[in-house]
């Protein structure tokens, strides 16, 4: 019975990867399996015996995945036969690992990233544990199309607060692995997203973080507006911190196009800006960038 309610359950979600830690999370849905250590040994026997069935195979330490030709058919018996409350907690539960994991990843791989004011309810599914920056690369690399599946998912769902939570925790997976149009898509659904949630804050990171995967892509034009819209959102706000941001994205789309005049300009404004709050690392990249464009 557990491991055919797994089964189903694995079914329903948009990844190709999975991890005994989401499992167990999954597992824990039934009746009566209160005990943590239950909820484990019953997941780990009903994860073994889809392995022995050839439905799930084993793909590195503790990370399974389905063979092409079962996954369709275990989507169609979790949309057929879990009712809708146990499905969409099956979806929710998904969703929080995805993000309890990403935040980990972020806090190991990228610390200055860190979004002050947002972290995670208690009560989300724990995340994998991740053993230092290799094991935390791995993992985002491993799972970056479950990731973006939880994104897509988050849109559709109307969980909005997750779909852009999820689109900024994933900022090392871009910065390090540069999956381009991932990289874009994830922040279009994450600034609708944070625009129907009302956050002003959720919108000036997508709009920051989006434009550097635009201007990656060569897409400059595109990536000068969306940097644009965030200084004007930053200056309504008096966010001098993101002032400084959309303008020293602006100055490397200049310095991009070769536009050397209008990229010193706008450096020279964000180190003015970094100076006065005294954030010093920001105020140190500024720099740099102007000694690029000289």
């Amino acid at each position: 019975d557990e491991s055919r309610a797994l089964y189903r359950r694995m079914g329903l979600l948009p990844a190709d990867r999975h991890d005994l830690s989401l499992l167990i999370a999954l597992a824990g849905d039934g009746e009566g399996q209160d005990e943590e250590g239950d909820t484990a040994e019953a997941a780990d026997i009903a994860v073994g015996a889809l392995v022995e069935s050839n439905l799930l195979e084993e793909t590195g330490p503790s990370t399974y995945r389905f063979h092409d030709l079962v996954q369709p058919h275990a989507r169609r018996l979790g949309e057929e036969r879990e009712d809708p409350g146990p499905r969409e907690r099956t979806l929710r539960r998904f969703v929080d690992w995805c993000l309890a994991t990403a935040a980990s990843a972020e806090g190991i791989l990228t610390p200055s990233h860190r979004l002050p004011g947002h972290d995670l309810p208690a009560g989300t599914a724990p995340a994998t544990p991740l053993d230092g920056p290799e094991a935390a690369l791995t993992w985002l690399d491993t799972h970056r199309h479950g990731l973006m599946g939880a994104v897509r998912l988050s849109a559709r769902l109307g969980w909005d607060s997750s779909c852009w939570r999820l689109a900024d925790l994933m900022w090392p997976l871009f910065l390090r692995l540069r999956p381009s149009e991932m990289w874009i898509e994830a922040h279009r659904l994450g600034l609708e997203a944070a625009r129907r949630s009302g956050s002003r804050q959720g919108e000036g990171r997508m709009l920051t973080s989006g434009a550097i995967g635009l201007r990656n892509a060569g897409r400059y034009p595109e990536a000068a507006q969306w940097y644009r819209q965030a200084l004007e959102l930053a200056t309504a706000d008096d966010d001098v911190r993101q002032q400084a941001q959309a303008l020293s994205g602006l100055g490397h789309v200049g310095l991009l196009a070769h536009r050397l005049d209008e990229a010193r300009e706008h450096f020279e404004h964000a180190l003015r800006l970094r100076e006065s709050i005294g954030y010093r690392r920001g105020a140190a990249l500024s720099r740099r960038r102007l000694g690029e464009t000289a």
